[in-house]
């Protein structure tokens, strides 16, 4: 089949490449909370091996942790190691492109036209490359899914016994994200459509073995951690208990989120039409595969960026035949288009090289130095007192001053708190002290953002006995000399 006019395919590959330029430029402002918590991770299990129970914070101490992103955490620490920030930006955006540019590159091999992928990239590309911003454990996941959906995806249109590639490539992502249990659901599938499809042959011994295989060994794969069977109450805490989506916004339905909303339906409603009028072009498998992918989306603005990767070589196959046909091409749009996809190169070229050697405190722009100074100080000054910190700032603070480990509260990993003890921390943040049970008399370090914590903000400035150690636009960090008295607070 044709594969469309190179013209097509070159404003293809300079508008990935311009996105990609575009996130390294500006991937230093990026850095943030899970940058911090796989720096810091990473360097325990350098250190010390892949932890067991909880040390770092103070209201999980001692709970079991199953760091099941151990081995990406690892991972951040070692790349830090070697090139510093830099090259963790320049790998975060690397895995992102490289990975949304195999789905292309598969898509057209199997007879996509460049033009139809184009017609998707506002619907795909865009939001993808808006969800993966921010350097963290997630970034080694991108190529791992798109590696596990497409082999699924060609197994699909022709069965092979290449499909079964698609189980190391998820032994390794079982210990590098959470994400992998939504690839293990997808092989799963795989194995319950191809047993429908091989219904009328069960009779013959020859037709049981992969559909078996791919439907019920892809749950055990996931236990392939250092954790064995305690990986599984990983994904019971993450999945199944929604106490912190209130503090974690990423986890919150698609609705939460204007800007994704829109590309979302977009999707929703291609899928409708494919799934009503592009049969044909698209596998059993394919269809249902689309149907899981929205649904994850869905639940957790998180999940747009597997909906966007698994999204795009399905439908696009499903919408090429009402794409119009590509026109001939013109001297003068295949020389803008040479134009175009050359100075993306150059875009790409040095933007990179500027991300790889951009220094230290160009990533670290939003966290000032008199900030950790002020926290610093203050635990200096009672050491006996925990700090509750901002839930962004707990595990910067923890990469940048190891010796506060144990002393804060508590940091992004609210999974390792039980239900009440998010719901606390949430009534503690907005102020509502006397709501929560965090009214120990050992915290009495704040290090908070104003624009998340007004109303505790406001509060711990009218408490008597205050000490105000730093304070900026952003952020204030508050010693308490005694306990806060809401009482007090409020009557002044």
């Amino acid at each position: 089949m044709a594969h469309g006019s190179a013209a097509y395919e070159l404003l293809l590959c300079a508008l990935l490449g311009l996105m990609a330029a575009g996130r390294l430029w500006l991937v230093p402002g990026y850095f943030r909370a899970d940058t911090w918590l796989a720096l810091t991770a990473g360097r325990d299990v350098w250190t010390s091996g892949v932890p067991r129970y909880e040390t770092l914070t103070a209201l999980a101490s001692g709970e079991r942790w199953i760091d099941q992103q151990w081995l990406a955490h690892l991972a951040t620490y070692g790349l830090y190691r070697v090139g510093g920030f830099g090259l963790i930006g320049a790998l975060s955006v690397v895995l992102a492109a490289t990975s949304f540019a195999a789905v292309c590159v598969a898509a057209w091999r199997w007879g996509a036209r460049a033009r139809s992928l184009l017609v998707l990239m506002p619907v795909t590309a865009f939001p993808f490359f808006a969800q993966s911003w921010q350097p963290r454990t997630q970034m080694f996941a991108y190529p791992l899914f798109a590696a596990v959906f497409l082999i699924l995806l060609r197994d699909a249109r022709r069965p092979s016994a290449r499909v079964l590639l698609v189980f190391p490539v998820l032994a390794v992502w079982a210990n590098v994200h959470g994400s992998a249990f939504l690839g293990a659901a997808l092989i799963s599938l795989r194995g319950g459509v191809l047993l429908w499809e091989r219904r009328h042959a069960l009779g013959r011994l020859r037709a049981w073995p992969m559909p078996l295989i791919l439907t019920a060994l892809p749950p055990a794969v996931l236990l392939l951690t250092p954790y064995g069977i305690g990986t599984a109450g990983y994904y019971r805490n993450t999945l199944l208990d929604g106490s912190f989506k209130a503090l974690a916004t990423e986890w919150q339905p698609i609705t939460h989120d204007p800007i994704l909303i829109g590309p979302f339906v977009a999707v929703l409603a291609l899928t409708g039409w494919t799934l009503l009028r592009a049969r044909p072009n698209t596998s059993v498998w394919e269809r249902l595969a689309l149907i899981v992918v929205l649904a994850a989306a869905a639940t957790a603005v998180r999940n747009m960026v597997w909906l966007t990767l698994g999204a795009l070589p399905v439908l696009v196959i499903a919408v090429d035949r009402i794409v119009p046909a590509d026109p001939p091409p013109s001297a003068v749009s295949s020389s803008v288009n040479r134009t175009l996809a050359a100075v993306a190169a150059v875009a790409l070229i040095v933007a990179l090289g500027v991300t790889l050697a951009r220094p230290t405190s160009r990533f670290e722009l939003a966290y000032p130095q008199s900030y950790l100074d002020a926290v610093h100080r203050a635990a200096t000054i009672d050491p006996e007192s925990r700090i509750v910190a901002d839930v962004g700032d707990a595990d910067w603070l923890l990469w940048r001053d190891p010796s506060l480990r144990g002393r804060i509260a508590f940091d992004a990993r609210l999974e390792l708190l039980s239900a009440s003890g998010v719901h606390d921390i949430g009534s503690l943040l907005r102020g509502d002290r006397a709501a929560s049970s965090l009214r120990d008399a050992s915290l009495r370090i704040f290090a908070l953002d104003r624009r998340t914590a007004a109303p505790t903000v406001r509060r711990l400035e009218a408490a008597d006995g205050r000490r105000i150690l730093f304070a900026d636009r952003t952020r204030i960090v508050i010693l308490l000399t005694r306990p806060a008295s809401p009482e007090r607070a409020e009557a002044r």
